[in-house]
């Protein structure tokens, strides 16, 4: 799997600033225990906020047992330059040994309307 390719990249406007989400949908390999997993998840996070321009990172967990994980970035560009570098961490190369492959979607959107609440 090359990380890169298993996001979803769109624009969303937070206050006068836009901001970039990176949007990642996958199912744990029938063989992982959740436990481990998430202190892989957590075992990243010192490397993950070496990454320019992120600004959040967000793990959950659907009903279905499917894991969304929802990045904010600063610029599609930095998001991006991330993407291409992330999984020669060894901490992420731990993390995505529980993620079954298969199941993980991709693809990149674009805003066409903003809106505030």
């Amino acid at each position: 799997m090359q990380f890169r390719e298993a996001g979803i990249f769109f624009v969303y406007s937070r206050g006068n600033n836009l901001t970039v989400v990176e949007f990642i949908r996958y199912k744990l390999r029938e063989d992982a225990k959740t436990e481990d997993f998430l202190k892989a998840a957590e075992e990243m996070i010192p490397e993950l906020k070496t990454r320019k321009g992120l600004i959040d990172w967000q793990l959950c967990r659907g009903e279905d047992e499917t894991r969304v994980e929802i990045l904010h970035w600063k610029s599609l560009g930095e998001a991006k330059t991330a993407a291409e570098t992330v999984l020669e961490l060894s901490s992420v190369q731990a993390f995505v040994k529980f993620i079954d492959e298969t199941t993980t979607e991709s693809g990149y959107l674009e805003t066409e309307k903003s809106f505030e609440a």
